[in-house]
């Protein structure tokens, strides 16, 4: 049985790979994996990467950081796959990431197949595998694998549960039904930690183990049984549940607080939610899963084998109905089919498993239809059914009734009539373009796992050894890896480009402003240092997010990576101009060009700054003919700096009267015998505050940075600057005729 679960594991998992689409769909995703990230890059829980989405899916904490309003489980269970993602080559982070959907589906389609054997062991190999593709395939499960929602990982939970409350009701020895307690408890957590509203499920999974035990015993051993069963079932279950409010108190101050907002509660009108999950046109669960129409005739069956078992099942998908029912959003948002009830369809697909046995072939027809239907919800993203009916009808697709209950608007055929070959939402189709690259490697991953699958499906263990299992594996292993190595590769070239050019400069001395929301996944998947990066969004040249924030960061000694899609000119981008307030924009002269690049639409630019300023007071005033215009009063400098760093002064000037002409300013590196080996020229603040707009008595701080060459020797540099006119190159001096000041020295290391 175990090889023939493996080979249903193996199965699933290619053909979540197939339509495996490698971004986030969704906000809640994207949420979701920010904590992930933070986690793995620097150890925190804010997302900060996000700053943009404000409280769409997230909330400030007492510290004033953004937090993502999610639970835990996904981000913990992406954890080691994010981390790994960050130190393999060519791979990324979130790619990485994303494979847990489909793990998860994988593993709890593995469960499954366990369960129903031990359930029903009148069922073929063939039955079996025909249940679990209706769970997996026909039903919207399959969608959700391409996703980073809770649903898969609180389906497996469930599955879980199902399988080891099979155990216990079968067991007749205490040693196994402790050890199945234990493992309700576990399962029950997992559950809790992907999504707190699951704690509906512990009632009904204590009243079953309380029941069964009660049958089992004298009844003086009761109260005793009682204890010892719930106190292996409580262990786990509590250890979830501290977890739980520990992650709250480390977000929002309290045990108590989940962050949501005022307006995400249990408000919906109830009949409405119960209705729409279940019949309604719009996300009615029977036009997702046309098998479940059958489902109250294997009801009879389960009961008679396994009447506790059976309970529980309907009790917890009731349990269900009814809470989602409830809530404000009983429809999920952008989503395919009723979300809230995805995670109890195993507990349908395992009460239907009696009618494959009985009606084969109207299982098989109902089986085939349903895995039609969600064909259309893994082909085309739902986001873009949502985007038509707004746009093309004028409805609000969350929030409108019609959209759920008037036929003309239901999901499936509306988004089977608009979705097109060139809109499929799969990683090997980007912008219309078919990525044969791509999409090549991935049928041969996809066409091992299906045939290793059918193959130990068939077969089981015969002609089958651990020594082939192993093989298969690596082979899985190193074709996902090589798929994944890849996508990365070719879906955003320009941004993992980019990312090599952010990765020169040390963590420790810089962040990243990003300013591309549309794609920041693709940035968090290249990007693979630990700089802090801060999601930012700039629109019209105006900064209109998060404002308050950025201007904090902003004051921060460290240098600026700015990288996105906004305005390209810096004197009119908002970034650049904060920026340029206290920074330098770094000058490269060993290339002759700015560091600032542009890979494809996407601008990268580095301005400097540290907290290592050696002060050095000037108080010398420049002018023409005479006539002090303007005074330096201080030219700090960096003391110290390697062979392929920079060299920066930051310069204090004073207008002594107002400014009639643009004026440039240089900064050069000088080595022993007075030549240059470093140069920066530009207009003050990098262009955000030409001298011409200077009026007597304001202050500007001009920060003028150069990167050293590589090969630089070690040894003492000075550093020489002043000011002139671009026109005719005349300098700014003294009244005693001076125009350039050598203002410190700066110790070149290796």
């Amino acid at each position: 049985m175990t090889w023939q679960a493996t080979g249903m594991a193996l199965l699933l998992y290619g053909m979540a790979l197939l339509v495996w689409q490698g971004t986030f769909p969704f906000h809640d995703g994207l949420a979701s994996y920010a904590v992930t990230d933070s986690l793995v890059r620097y150890g925190r829980l804010d997302v900060d990467q996000i700053h943009w989405m404000g409280l769409h899916q997230n909330t400030p904490g007492p510290d004033g950081l953004l937090y993502a309003r999610k639970g835990f489980g996904v981000t913990g269970a992406a954890l080691p796959l994010a981390a790994l993602g960050l130190v393999v080559p060519g791979v990324g982070p979130v790619h990485m990431a994303l494979l847990l959907n489909p793990l998860l589906f994988a593993l709890a389609g593995f469960l499954l197949f366990v369960a129903l054997a031990k359930a029903f062991p009148a069922l073929t190999t063939r039955q079996r595998a025909l249940v679990v593709l209706a769970w997996g395939l026909g039903s919207p499960m399959w969608a959700y694998t391409k996703t980073f929602f809770s649903e898969p990982l609180v389906a497996l939970s469930v599955v879980g549960l199902l399988e080891r409350l099979i155990t216990f009701e079968q067991a007749t020895d205490d040693a196994v039904r402790r050890r199945a307690a234990f493992g309700l408890g576990a399962w029950l957590g997992v559950g809790m930690l992907a999504r707190t509203a699951h704690a509906v499920v512990v009632p009904l999974a204590v009243a079953a183990v309380l029941w069964l035990s009660a049958r089992r015993v004298a009844r003086a051993d009761v109260w005793r049984t009682w204890l010892r069963l719930l106190t292996w079932l409580g262990v786990p279950l509590a250890a979830a549940g501290c977890a739980v409010l520990w992650y709250n108190w480390a977000r929002y101050g309290s045990p108590f607080t989940t962050g949501y907002l005022d307006y995400e509660t249990f408000s919906a009108v109830w009949w409405r939610g119960i209705v729409g999950q279940l019949v309604a046109p719009g996300r009615g669960l029977v036009w997702y899963i046309p098998w479940v129409v059958v489902v109250p005739w294997g009801i009879r069956d389960a009961w008679r084998r396994l009447p506790v078992s059976t309970l529980f099942a309907l009790g917890a998908f009731v349990v269900y109905v009814l809470l989602y029912g409830k809530w404000y959003m009983w429809h999920g948002g952008s989503a395919w089919g009723p979300r809230f009830l995805v995670p109890m369809l195993p507990l349908l697909a395992w009460l239907w498993a009696p009618v494959v046995r009985l009606r084969p072939r109207v299982s098989g027809a109902l089986l085939a239809l349903a895995v039609g239907v969600n064909t259309i919800g893994v082909a085309w993203n739902p986001g873009m059914y949502d985007a038509y009916l707004e746009r093309e009808k004028g409805l609000d697709a969350w929030f409108d009734t019609p959209v759920f209950f008037d036929p003309q608007y239901a999901q499936i055929p509306n988004l089977l009539r608009i979705g097109t070959f060139e809109t499929l939402f799969v990683v090997w189709m980007q912008d219309g373009r078919l990525l044969w690259g791509l999409l090549a490697p991935l049928l041969g991953l996809v066409g091992v796992c299906v045939v290793s699958g059918v193959w130990l499906l068939r077969r089981g263990g015969r002609g089958f050894n651990k020594r082939m299992l192993a093989g298969i594996t690596a082979l899985v292993v190193l074709g996902t890896g090589g798929f994944l190595v890849q996508a990365r590769r070719l879906v955003s070239p320009a941004y993992v480009a980019a990312a090599e050019r952010l990765q020169t400069t040390p963590a420790g001395e810089t962040m990243i402003w990003h300013n591309d929301p549309d794609h920041v996944e693709y940035f968090l998947n290249a990007y693979k240092g630990r700089a802090r990066i801060h999601g930012t969004f700039v629109f019209d040249a105006e900064l209109r997010f998060g404002v308050e924030r950025l201007l904090a960061l902003a004051q921060e000694p460290l240098g600026v990576w700015i990288v996105g899609t906004g305005p390209k000119a810096r004197e009119t981008n908002a970034l650049d101009r904060l920026a340029s307030r206290t920074r330098g924009l770094v000058k490269d002269d060993t290339r002759g060009w700015v560091e600032e690049a542009f890979f494809d639409s996407l601008r990268v630019a580095y301005y400097f700054d540290t907290d290592e300023w050696q002060m050095n007071p000037v108080g010398v005033a420049l002018g023409v003919d005479g006539t002090p215009l303007i005074r330096l009063e201080r030219a700090d400098f960096t003391p110290t700096a390697q062979s392929g760093g920079i060299a920066a002064v930051r310069l204090v000037w004073q207008a002594l009267a107002d400014v009639p002409e643009d004026y440039q300013v240089f900064l050069h590196v000088l080595d022993a015998n007075g030549q240059i080996v470093g140069q920066s020229d530009g207009p003050p603040q990098n262009g955000i505050a030409p001298t011409s707009g200077w009026r007597a008595g304001e202050t500007y701080v001009d920060v003028h940075a150069v990167r050293l060459a590589p090969n630089l020797p070690p040894g003492r540099y000075a550093l020489r600057v002043g000011m002139y006119r671009l026109d005719d190159l005349t300098r700014l001096s003294t009244p005693s005729g001076e125009d350039l000041f050598v203002i410190g020295e700066v110790v070149v290391d290796r």
